[in-house]
């Protein structure tokens, strides 16, 4: 982890093109998660997560910024990357549109 013991958090915002469903989206993220994101130093744990029909952000948890920057050069060589990317409006590569934020503190709920 980085030196608050937090993990960094990528914030990757993103629209499908339109002729893209919901099913190839998720398919095409069940590969990058198998083929890719699974073999990258750091890397914790990924939420797809769901805004409208077009827009969707992918929030993946690393253990450090150093681990998220070097996946985002990997990213830029890989063929599963360039599939999972080519289904989205705009996004060019890996760092396209894409924010590092460090998580400073949780709550929880534990009577949920």
């Amino acid at each position: 982890m980085n030196n608050n013991q937090y993990p960094t958090i990528e914030w990757a915002p993103f629209e499908i093109a339109e002729h893209v469903t919901e099913e190839m989206l998720l398919n095409a993220a069940d590969v990058l998660e198998q083929e890719f994101l699974l073999r990258q130093p750091g890397y914790i744990s990924r939420e797809l997560l769901k805004k409208d029909e077009r827009h969707w952000v992918d929030l993946v948890y690393w253990r450090s910024p150093q681990d998220a920057a070097f996946a985002a050069k990997a990213a830029n060589e890989s063929e599963v990357c360039y599939q999972y990317f080519s289904l989205m409006v705009g996004v060019e590569n890996a760092e396209s549109g894409i924010s590092h934020l460090t998580q400073m503190k949780v709550w929880q709920n534990n009577k949920a």
